[in-house]
């Protein structure tokens, strides 16, 4: 999927976050910051503000904590996919093994540790074709 327009080196990205720790939102904020995106960054923490973002403005891609009080991210995984079924969907979690297993809908999880690994995922998944 083609991301946002790019200001000058850096890569204009719409991202919709589902993130119920702030200190964990902003780890990943920063670190797509460091690694040359343009970052318009959304955070939700639960269904309600979650599915307003959704219907307000099809983000680029969507990082998900797997598991937050009264909704999870499989949970927002189906709501993404009802609404903008092209969006790469990514869950975020403290705890990756089996996750994936799961749901094989789920483009990528990645552990919270590996935040680093994150920018370049997400160039891998914007580059995908719609």
């Amino acid at each position: 999927m083609a991301s946002g327009v790019a200001t000058s080196n850096r890569q204009c990205v719409r991202v919709l976050l589902l993130e119920d720790c702030a200190e964990d939102a902003e780890l990943l904020s920063l670190a797509l910051e460091a690694a040359d995106f343009d970052v318009e960054l959304e955070r939700t923490s639960n269904q309600a503000s979650f599915l307003d973002a959704l219907q307000r403005q099809t983000p680029d891609i969507v990082l998900s904590d797997a598991a937050l009080p009264c909704f999870s991210g499989e949970e927002a995984l189906q709501l993404v996919r009802a609404h903008a079924p092209q969006v790469p969907f990514v869950l975020l979690s403290g705890y990756v093994e089996g996750v994936r297993a799961r749901n094989p809908a789920v483009e990528a999880c990645l552990g919270k540790e590996h935040l680093e690994q994150l920018p370049g995922l997400m160039r891998q998944l914007l580059a995908r074709p719609d």
